[in-house]
Formats: structure tokens, sequence, C-alpha cells
């Protein structure tokens, strides 16, 4: 909802749902489409009513609006209607219809067993906007049309309704309506009142901060995206989130949308609401959390038949939501115990709860991921909103992430057992995948370039190959068929398993494979290769070795720019986003102007922070076993000066071979020395954590790695850290994918080692190097090792703020620590 002084906005989509929507949560029978897949899907069957109504024009997606006048406010009223049948002689007064279209994922199915009222409701409204429109007529036909995704067959029933009974039908939906409107007007105006008169939480205002706040109220006004590099000590939370609630009663945008890679930045912008609320403000903003981690079900995977929180979800729903927006701060654990009372499902609960906030806290995905985003949000393009995204560096490996699909041929092995009998087109078709997942093996092993043999597009020319790993840009058009002869004939009975099935395990595999299809459909481009790798077990009773094909996105930019550039605002902030033009290109791509950049400096003390260089040792692959012992001789040396400190290594490999030469050497007695392990379990990262709280005569030397759990996002004020020894450059591990990413850009921008891995690289060091001073008072060093340090195109790197000694010898670097 959008909101003035004096008006109310609804899109018809929501007043209806509200009104009428009733039963059971939608299952597996209605169709799940995400943003493209529906637009395209909508373009074929507009097509199609072409064909079938030649006599008359269709045009689609067309926009309508009304304003309905209350006493003490208006209610506006607008959406798209999905088409218009328009006689090609206007005057032909019958020929004029209304087309709501809904689609599933039946095969065929009968009018009668789809219908339901909230779909012939929306069908109505826009028929009575659209009259509106055209005082000239009387009357309209009314069409609600069902289509399958997968055969595009349709069912539909048309009724002519007059002007005077819509109109009664709209006023009587408003009317319904209007007991929510006046509480959400009361909100809005209580809202608006404590924000106008809300100060700043805290007494001092840090150096930055207001340029920070002052640049992101430009950016949320003038709908522009700003990237802010904002050091540590800024204040980025509450610097980005004041203004953007100070915006909110000038209608620039509707929600605000903080967007974070973890659970505790989360926390972090919720811990920075509160601290407004206790200034005054009065506002509801959400926490969400993953569907998974919500569902009190798990095993049944939204089967209305089996689920008693989804079966009769919308005749209980709107008690469980009167009784939520009584609660200013939901999250997952308030939003689970009125599910609970009420018996609905509280993800779908938590979602329908946002949709009565204005701040809503969650990840990434919740915008950016094609199958998980908020459609509710991303694709209203009437409704603009306020992206904020938090320690935005992770967002370069996370939107490639998103945007990639997999495939594991041991999942479609286990899958042929699970539908074994349930329908011989399924299991014929899965019979066809595995032995296209063995024949690409097959050749793999044989040294062959493998694709060409099942795949006649590409050329052996276009194939990478290394061992266990092929890759090509042409997409997999075989496979392609077969997994959309897979999903046609399943999808018809994913609401209709006998109860002998595995309903979760089938439908976690469809919608694998649907995913898969849809990036090839409407995603795969000249920034996706392809790529087969075999996975071989380290150890016989490990899990069994496996095939995996991937559509691997190389450069994510043009899908985040889409979603945001001209519809919404966005602000991405971090503490490392260095180089700023790197981040730029990752994020939006190079091609558009209105992309604002500010870098702050830092504002604690420079001469708090010590930064020595050593570049006198190499830490290349290479060169490890004969510098491994002289790096142990620099971190062995901490033994003997007490305190705490992190000592950062690029790989578990590398840290081991250094970890076990100082532990050697140095005795219990003289210093406390703990390690970061491959999987660590939530207590194991506790317990690390842990011994930072620990002070007594022996100094603690933990060894961790860079990029991983402990090299960002952990605050150690005051004594708990004292210094931190980074180790290398942070270059990823080379690999054929980080290979091929190096190839992508060198082709784009010139420089492909930089964007694959120096910049990737630094984004560690400068976060592992930023865990030192967390406050003001903080006093401590960074020893950075590694002989490319002595380089330009490193120095060039290095924050503005640091004011580093280059070490010469081994001696320098020991006086170095000592003087701390």
């Amino acid at each position: 909802m959008n909101k003035d002084n004096n008006s109310l906005h609804v899109a018809v989509r929501a007043l209806v749902e509200f009104i009428y929507q009733s039963g059971d949560l939608t299952s597996a029978i209605f169709s799940n489409l995400s943003g493209a897949e529906g637009t395209r899907l909508h373009q074929k069957v507009i097509s199609l009513l072409e064909k079938e109504y030649p006599d008359n024009i269709v045009q689609s997606e067309l926009q309508h609006h009304t304003i309905v006048e209350f006493e003490e406010f208006s209610l506006s009223v607008s959406g798209r209607s999905d088409a218009i049948l328009f006689p090609r002689t206007p005057e032909d007064e019958d020929a004029y219809t209304i087309v709501e279209i809904k689609t599933h994922n039946r095969l065929y199915d009968k009018y009668e067993e789809l219908y339901h009222e909230v779909h012939m409701a929306q069908a109505k409204a826009y028929a009575h906007l659209f009259l509106l429109e055209n005082e000239a007529l009387n009357q309209i036909r009314v069409q609600l049309r069902y289509y399958s995704a997968n055969t595009l067959k349709s069912c539909h029933e048309t009724i002519v309704l007059s002007r005077v009974e819509l109109e009664s039908f709209f006023n009587t939906t408003c009317k319904l309506y209007l007991e929510t409107v006046k509480r959400r007007f009361d909100y809005i105006h209580a809202r608006n009142r404590s924000i106008r008169g809300l100060e700043f939480p805290h007494l001092d205002m840090r150096d930055g901060q207001k340029q920070f706040m002052s640049e992101t109220l430009s950016a949320a006004k003038q709908k522009n995206i700003l990237l802010v590099q904002a050091p540590t000590g800024i204040g980025k939370t509450i610097g980005v989130l004041y203004p953007a609630v100070k915006s909110l009663p000038h209608q620039w945008f509707d929600k605000v949308l903080y967007l974070t890679a973890k659970i505790s930045t989360r926390a972090s912008a919720s811990k920075a609401l509160n601290q407004m609320r206790e200034s005054g403000l009065f506002i509801r903003s959400i926490v969400l959390s993953a569907k998974e981690s919500m569902c009190p079900c798990p095993d049944i995977y939204c089967e209305p038949s089996k689920c008693k929180y989804a079966l009769g979800y919308y005749d209980r729903q709107k008690e469980a939501l009167a009784e939520l927006l009584l609660t200013d701060a939901l999250d997952a654990g308030i939003v689970k115990v009125v599910a609970d009372k009420h018996v609905v499902c509280p993800h779908e609960l938590s979602l329908d709860a946002s949709e009565s906030t204005d701040i809503i806290i969650g990840d990434y995905s919740h915008a950016f991921h094609p199958r998980i985003r908020l459609d509710r949000y991303m694709t209203e393009a009437e409704f603009p909103h306020f992206i904020l995204v938090d320690e935005a560096h992770n967002l370069v490996d996370r939107s490639r992430e998103m945007y990639s699909a997999s495939l594991s041929r041991n999942h479609f092995i286990a899958f042929k057992f699970i539908v074994s009998g349930l329908n011989p087109r399924v299991e014929g078709h899965v019979s066809d995948i595995i032995e296209y997942f063995s024949c690409l093996e097959a050749h793999l092993i044989d040294n062959d370039p493998a694709f060409p043999y099942i795949e006649p597009a590409v050329d052996n020319k276009n194939v990478m190959i290394t061992d266990n790993f092929r890759a090509t840009t042409t997409p997999p058009k075989i496979l392609y068929a077969s997994l959309w002869r897979m999903c046609f004939h399943l999808a018809p009975l994913l609401d209709r398993l006998p109860e002998t099935y595995d309903a979760k395990a089938i439908r976690n595999l469809f919608f694998e494979a649907r995913f898969f299809l849809t990036i090839l459909e409407y995603h795969y481009d000249s920034s996706y290769i392809y790529t087969a790798k075999r996975l071989i077990s380290a150890k016989k009773d490990d899990a069994p070795d496996d095939f995996i094909l991937t559509l691997a996105c190389l450069d994510a930019s043009s899908k985040i720019a889409k979603t945001i550039l001209d519809r919404h605002s966005a602000v991405f902030f971090s503490a490392t986003l260095s180089p700023m033009q790197y981040y730029r290109f990752m994020f939006v791509g190079n091609d558009h102007d209105y992309t604002n950049e500010l870098i702050l400096h830092s504002p604690f003390p420079a001469e708090n922070f010590a930064v020595g260089v050593y570049t006198k040792l190499s830490t290349a692959f290479k060169e490890r076993e004969w510098t491994k012992s002289a790096i142990a001789d620099i971190i062995e040396a901490l033994s003997h000066k007490n305190g705490h400190y992190l000592v950062f290594f690029p790989s578990f490999r590398y840290m081991d071979m250094v970890h076990r030469i100082v532990e050697s050497r140095t005795r219990p007695s003289e210093a406390r020395i703990i390690v970061q392990t491959p999987e660590m379990s939530a207590d194991g990262k506790a317990s690390f954590m842990g011994e930072f709280e620990r002070f007594d005569d022996r100094p603690l030397i933990a060894f961790a790695i860079m990029g991983g759990h402990f090299g960002e996002g952990i605050d150690l004020i005051g004594d708990r850290l004292n210094g931190v020894i980074i180790v290398g450059a942070g270059l990823p591990q080379i690999s054929p994918e980080r290979q091929i990413l190096l190839q992508y850009f060198q082709e784009k921008f010139s420089d492909g080692f930089a964007f694959a891995y120096r910049f990737p690289g630094w984004e560690k060091v400068l976060q592992a190097s930023g865990r030192v001073i967390r406050d003001e008072s903080d006093v401590g060093f960074a020893l950075l090792i590694d002989h490319r340090y002595d380089k330009n195109e490193y120095r060039s790197l290095f924050p503005e703020h640091w004011q580093f000694q280059t070490l010469d010898s081994t001696q320098d670097v020991l006086d170095f620590i000592e003087k701390q």
C-alpha cells in the first residue's frame, strides 16, 4: 500500500484476495512461476487469444485506476488487467471482454475443479474499472480462463455483467475492506507523527555518518543506486536505516527491504530499529526467515490434503494476522507462536504479515533470487521500494550462485527408484537423463571433449578440457528436451501422489529440474557456461562418486540491474567495497550513469592501527614448502608477547602446514593455540570465540581462514583482539571454474586476473584486517605477509587511512610485533 495524508493505495489483487480468498493454501495445482516465466507464458497466452478471437483486437497489461471516496479518506485502487478483447468496430458493445488468466500445472482439468471465487472477483474488479473509463458501455463480458502451463490448453467461462451489477460488487468489496483501511490509515498517521518527531538516536554523530545519511536520503528521493564504502565505526546500520525511516512520509517508496547475507547482520538491523523505537519511533517491522526453518511439518512439504497448517489457511488467516499485528517488531519466534495458536502456516503468515509492515529484514535472495524472491514486492512496478544491501561485498558470489543451477546424477538415480511404478513416461524420461549423465562421464573418462558426443550443437573447439571437468558456452538442448518432457508429465501428478510415494523427494527433484529449465529458458546468455564435473570421493566410506551438470552464471550484474533499475532505489554498502569500480561492475554493470559512489574515511585515529607489510616471503603455492618455516618463526614470536591474536591463511592445507610447526615449537605454558577446522559445528565456533573472552598470563594465537566464519562479521572489542597476521593475498584457489572467470572478464574488461583473483582476494584481506579496530578506543596491528604486496596493483588498493610500514627483514618484522 502506498499512502499520503488522506489516501491509501491498494492493488486490485491485494484488495480482492483480502476479501475473497478462502480455503486451503494453494498447492501444486496452480503454477508458481517466476517473473520471467510468467511474462513469457503471458505472451504465449495473448498470442493464442489473438488466434482464437480474430475478429477482436487483444490488448494486454492495461493499467486501470480509480479513487473511492469515504468520509474521512479515499482509497486509490489500481492494477493491470491480463487481457481485454476490443471489437474492431467500437459500436459493437457486446464484443468487449475482460479476460482474467490463471495458470495451473495439470495437463487437463475441468473449469469447475479449478474455479476459485477470488479469481472471478479479480476479473469483476477489472471489468468495473474498465467501465469507469468507458462511460458509453452499459455492460461487458467477463471471462475467467484457466491455462495449463504445460500444454497451454484452456477452459473458461464467460458471463455478461451490467454496469450496475459491477458497481454494486465493487462498492461492496471496498466497504468490506473499510475496517482494514481505517486501521491502516490510523497506523500510518501515528507512524508519520512519530517519524517527524524522531531525533537521531545517538548523542553524537560520527565523522562521515552525516554524509552517509544525506546521500542515502538523496538516493531514496531520486530513485538512484548508491554504492558506499563505509569503514568500521561509521555506524553503517543506523546510518542507512535512519534516513530510510525519515523518508517514509514522503511516499518516495512503499517499503524498506533491508537485505543481508547473515543472520547476525539482521540482528544488528533489528537492534538499530529498536534504538529508534526507544527514541519515540512507532513502526512495524518483520525479520523474515527461511521457509525450512519456519515449517512445523517439514516432511509434508506443503500438501494441503495432509498439512493441518495449510488446510483452511485462509479461513483462519485474518484472525492470526490481527493478533500478530498487535506487535510492532515481528520475527520468526513471534510468528511461530501465533501461527501455532491459529493453526496456520507460519512461513506464509510471515509473508502475509510483511504486507502490513514498513521495514522487511531478510536475505539477499528475497529480492534477487529468481526462484525465491518475493514477487509480491519485486514485480509490482507501481510500488517502488527502497532496497538496502548490507555487507554488499558478499553479493558478488551470492548472486552468481542464485542464477546458477545444477543437477546431480546420484539424485536422478535415487529418484528413479522413488518414482518406480508411478508413471511409465516419467520413468522413461528419468532413464534418458541418467543415460545422458553416463554417456558424458564415459567420454570424459576417455579424455574426450565429451559434450559433442551427446550435444550435437557443441563444437569440439568450444570445449574446455581439464581433469574430470568439461565446459562449453553452448547450452544443452538435448538435456533440455529430456528434462522438459520429464517435468511435463510429472507436474500434473504432484498434487495427486499416492500415499506410498515420497512426495517431498519427488517435489524436491521436480523443482530442481524446473529451476534448471528456467535458467536455460529465461536467463542463459553470454555470461553463462555449461559444465560437467566428476566428483570423486576422497575416502571409500564417504558419499559415492557423483557427476554434476551446472549452468554456471559468471556475472549476474545484468540480472541485479534488471531487478532494480527504473523501479527501485538501492544502497549497496560495506566496509570493503574496494576497488569501487569492481563492485559497480559486479552489481549493475558498466553502462549505468545513475549509480553514485561514496567512499568514507575511517572515523578512528589512524595512529591506533599499525600496518606492517613484509614482502620478502612468497606465499605462492609452489613456494610454500620453502617459506613455511620462516612464516612459523614470525607467528611464534606472538608466544612471547601477551595478547590475543588471529593468524589468517588462504586455505586449510596451508594453515595446517604452518600450524604444525608453530605448535611443535610452542609449549602449552607459553601460549594457548586454537585452530579453525573444516565444517566446524556451531558449538565449535562458539568455543573458538569463547577463548577470546578468557584472559590469563599466556597469549592466545588463533589460526583461521580468510573469508571464513572468523574472517568477517565478528566483533572482538578491546583486548579481546590485539592484532592479526595475514599470510598471503587471499587469492581464490586455482580451479577450472575460476580460470573460466578469468577468461570471461579478460574479454569483457581486459583485466581478467584482477576480476577473478586479485579483487576477490583483496576483499578477504580487508575483512581480516578489519577485525582489529572495532571502536574508538581500540589499538592494534595488522601484519601482511606476501611478496605481491610490493607491487603497484596491490599498493593502489591500500586504504588511505593505513599508515603502513614496509618491513625489509625478518628482524624488522619481529621488531614491529614487539613494539605494538
